[in-house]
């Protein structure tokens, strides 16, 4: 296997990741789109971008990124992964990304529903 560098650096795979995300919904009206996570896997050479949304049917005035609004609406954001070729910044694949909810000790939102992660 040949060693391959990351000749794309993250702020152009972000960029790169961000608008395949607004091509492939071009038809929504994505709001509040916005970068989550960055990663470099090195075992595949390609950058992890976890970009996060909001679908246009979400009122954004009752609610918040971090807690539900006082209506009782639960947050209805959605992330994807998208895999960018750290050689090439070509668009690889696009994955969603399941958040399964806050932590009982406030440190934050679970990334992957793999409960190993979580502690």
């Amino acid at each position: 296997m040949e060693n391959r560098k990351a000749n794309v650096n993250v702020k152009s795979a972000v960029r790169i990741a961000i608008d395949y995300v607004k091509d492939l919904y071009s038809d929504s009206n994505l709001r509040d789109l916005m970068l989550e996570e960055v990663e470099l896997s090195e075992a595949t050479n390609q950058w992890l971008i976890t970009v996060g949304f909001s679908p246009p049917e979400t009122n954004s005035q009752t609610q918040s990124l971090i807690m539900p609004s006082k209506t009782g609406q639960t947050l209805s954001r959605r992330y994807k992964v998208v895999n960018i070729d750290a050689a090439t910044g070509q668009p690889v694949s696009m994955r969603i990304r399941t958040i399964s909810g806050l932590f009982n000790d406030g440190e934050g939102i679970d990334s992957l529903q793999n409960p190993a992660s979580r502690y």
